[in-house]
């Protein structure tokens, strides 16, 4: 069993996800487990660098993990590096969403299903099944958390972020499902209080 709580980060190299990496890395606090696509090698090689220069364990694996079909695979690589151990927490950072507008009279910005689609896979639907498979699996400590990433756009209506400020209120939908599905369990529960701007949080503390 490790010293430190075990953090798995799905897209760790850039934006929200890799800032919280390189703060739960900076300050010794979290070993890390982090999934990113290979785009930005001098990005996760910063990690790494900074987990050496803090005697921290970081172990990043190039996958997608917005796609559905990469999450068994990805867990069992999980399972393998907990090695029995369990997750304290997931922070679901996952992000690849299209802009473009639904209506218009230029078809090369104009949304395609194809895009809708993948946003929402990668935006919400990830969050959903990699919560499932990794309470399926006995991955998640009593008292972990899983945490996702909305923001305003799913309450704030910006032209041509139809597709993404969709796929953030059915996160959001997602969080409060889950948090019920859990809580059933009698294990479970969402965080009562936040900001609508702030990150939503559901503790995952239970067996499937």
């Amino acid at each position: 069993m490790s010293e430190r709580p075990w953090v798995l980060v799905l897209g760790c190299t850039v934006g929200a996800g890799g800032a919280i990496c390189r703060r739960f890395l900076e300050t010794s606090r979290a070993n890390i487990i982090g999934v990113h696509r290979g785009n930005y090698p001098e990005e996760a090689a910063a990690l790494m660098a900074i987990a050496e220069a803090t005697g921290t364990r970081c172990v990043l694996l190039v996958g997608d993990a917005g796609r559905l079909d990469n999450i068994a695979g990805l867990t069992e690589q999980v399972t393998a590096i907990l090695n029995g151990d369990q997750l304290d927490m997931v922070v679901h950072s996952c992000a690849d969403g299209s802009s473009g507008l639904v209506v218009c009279d230029d078809p090369k910005i104009q949304l395609h299903p194809k895009q809708v689609l993948k946003t929402f896979e990668i935006m919400a639907h990830s969050f959903l099944f990699w919560g499932q498979a990794l309470v399926n699996a006995g991955l998640m400590r009593r008292g972990g958390q899983l945490l996702a990433l909305p923001n305003t756009m799913d309450e704030v209506v910006a032209r041509g972020f139809c597709a993404i400020g969709a796929s953030k209120a059915a996160l959001v939908a997602y969080i409060k499902y889950m948090a019920n599905e859990l809580g059933r369990l009698g294990r479970a529960h969402q965080r009562p209080t936040f900001r609508r701007d702030a990150h939503r949080r559901v503790s995952a503390d239970a067996d499937p």
